[in-house]
């Protein structure tokens, strides 16, 4: 059957799968062997490649000419896992008991192994398979002819096989933008390095440690055995043209997002922002404000959507690189969301002084001082400023005593315009407070860094500072002109009312007049002194005369006792 499309099999995925689910989580490698065995027993059957009767021997059937049918490459993929199961499996037996056959046998069995790995590389070649399938087949050939060399002891055929499949591996776990595929990739390379690490030990070229001598060994030893693997790779590149490695730096840190969704979402984001920032006027910029909104939440969306797949990845497969992996996409991710967090302060902001201005109600600057508030203790919540960044827990610090200095003005505000003087001069007096701890926060650090969106400065707090002054000297020259030099307003007391006796603590005397406030009953009841119970003390002790012995002691006395045998 003939098809325009080519080929592709998830070789190192189909491997994986199989290899977890049947035995070898736990070294089984008889399961897995039984298993891989029925698997290409039930290929044939499908493919129609058995034969109808065991006992006539017929001429094997052939394979197609050309199929896009990928059990063929299926079927190839687990004969070459069952001869290398039955090898390792042989491998394990031989550890616990001396026998060179055995060695022999798995020999044998790897032999077969890579012979049916190169039948499968030149059957994708055949079946006019895609690059990355092939290049994926190449390596899974180059690692079981390793293995073979490696058994044999022939340390220079083992190392360029190894050094070969290890590149491959290498390339596209930096190029690939599925997490799954790349952890996958790099488990692969965990595998391969310690066989490299021995080879080159016999080889006498040093030992390695590290993996960035490891990473150095392989660029030394790989000469020119794979000038044919750059131009596969562009090959690749050239087939994702659409695919941005976009390079992100950020807080004295970079990295690559390799994700082709998150890197155009970024770009857009990131374009939108530059558009605001260029606009220094109201007009429009609401508009441009719920654009790059919309970008930045797109963004974080897909970011934590990116991050939660790499830790299910990385709780099904585990590789050296893993915790590097995640710690980038915690980092894009917060970036992002610091991004969308900061870009909605400001929005709110800038809404804040447009209504201010307006003689709007401030009741919905309140509003918008509570949303602020709230974005900024998620922003806290962010897992990379509160493992890593020192510096950006002290920039939210004090962006969060400056927020809620000019929520509390705000509040104040609203109760100046109802004519609640104390109050208003209560919650002035509190923002003033914030601001002193603002001044004391800048001091204890550097300052905001330069790629903070939000910042705040000793010169803008005290500014602010001064205003809150104003704010409550206004709201007691405008309550003293309401209400006389007699009446002024106190915010150091709370105001108390005059105790007054209730009605039921004086029923003799009769109240001239009773008002809303005379008290019935007093709430809480008052409390009463009572007596105590006195203590009786046993003071006649030290005067009785006890009996000396216990035979006096025992003695009954009496008259009733000599007639009834008790009484004293």
């Amino acid at each position: 059957m003939d098809s325009n499309h080519p080929l592709t099999v998830d070789v190192l995925g189909l491997i994986n799968e199989s290899r977890l689910a049947y035995g070898l989580r736990h070294q089984d490698y008889q399961r897995y062997r039984e298993y891989c065995t029925h698997r290409v027993h039930r290929l044939r059957q499908m493919l129609r490649l058995a034969q109808p009767n065991k006992q006539k021997m017929k001429q094997e059937k052939e394979l197609p000419e050309a199929t896009d049918d990928p059990r063929y490459l299926h079927l190839f993929i687990f004969d070459v896992e069952r001869a290398w199961a039955y090898a390792m499996e042989l491998k394990q037996d031989a550890s616990s008991s001396s026998g060179l056959r055995k060695r022999h046998h798995w020999i044998k069995r790897l032999k077969r192994a890579s012979a049916i790995a190169q039948s499968l590389c030149d059957l994708c070649e055949k079946y006019n398979a895609d690059t990355r399938t092939l290049l994926h087949v190449k390596a899974y050939y180059e690692t079981m002819t390793g293995y073979l060399f490696f058994e044999q002891e022939t340390w220079k055929e083992a190392l360029d096989a190894f050094i070969s499949a290890r590149t491959i591996y290498d390339r596209f776990a930096s190029t690939l933008n599925n997490a799954r595929q790349e952890a996958l990739c790099n488990s692969a390379i965990d595998e391969i390095d310690p066989n490299i690490r021995f080879c080159a030990y016999k080889l006498n070229n040093g030992e390695v440690s590290s993996s960035g001598d490891m990473s150095s060994l392989v660029r030394e030893l790989q000469g020119q055995q794979l000038s044919d693997l750059d131009a596969r790779f562009s090959a690749i590149q050239a087939d994702n043209t659409d695919q941005q490695v976009m390079r992100l730096q950020w807080r004295e840190r970079e990295c690559s997002i390799k994700h082709d969704g998150l890197a155009q979402l970024l770009s857009k984001a990131q374009t939108s922002a530059k558009l605001l920032d260029k606009n220094e006027t109201d007009q429009d910029v609401v508009a441009l404000f719920e654009k790059a909104l919309t970008h930045w939440a797109d963004a974080e969306k897909l970011a934590k959507r990116v991050l939660q797949e790499d830790k299910d990845a990385t709780a099904e497969i585990t590789s050296s690189k893993s915790a590097k992996s995640t710690e980038d996409l915690q980092y894009i991710y917060a970036y992002v969301a610091y991004n969308l967090y900061s870009r909605s302060i400001q929005r709110n902001q800038r809404l804040a002084d447009h209504i201010q201005r307006q003689n709007g109600r401030p009741q919905d600057v309140v509003k918008l001082y509570d949303d602020i508030l709230m974005n900024l203790e998620t922003m806290k919540a962010l897992q990379m400023v509160s493992e890593q960044d020192n510096r950006i827990e002290y920039e939210l610090a004090v962006l969060d005593s400056f927020y809620r200095a000019k929520r509390c003005l705000a509040v104040a505000d609203t109760y100046g315009s109802m004519d609640r003087v104390p109050e208003s001069m209560a919650l002035s007096q509190r923002a003033h407070s914030y601001c002193v701890q603002a001044k004391r926060t800048l001091q204890s650090f550097q300052g905001f860094s330069p790629d903070a969106l939000l910042s705040v400065d000793v010169k803008a707090v005290t500014s602010f500072e001064s205003h809150v002054r104003d704010s409550s000297m206004k709201a007691r020259a405008a309550y003293t002109l309401a209400h006389g030099w007699q009446v002024e307003p106190d915010i150091e007391k709370t105001p108390k009312s005059k105790a007054q006796d209730a009605l039921l603590q004086d029923l003799d005397s009769y109240p001239s007049s009773v008002s809303q406030k005379t008290l019935l009953v007093d709430i809480p009841p008052r409390f009463d002194a009572v007596s105590s119970k006195p203590f009786y003390f046993d003071l006649a002790a030290n005067y009785v005369q006890y009996p000396s012995s216990l035979a006096q002691r025992a003695k009954p006395s009496g008259l009733l006792s000599k007639f009834f045998g008790f009484g004293g």
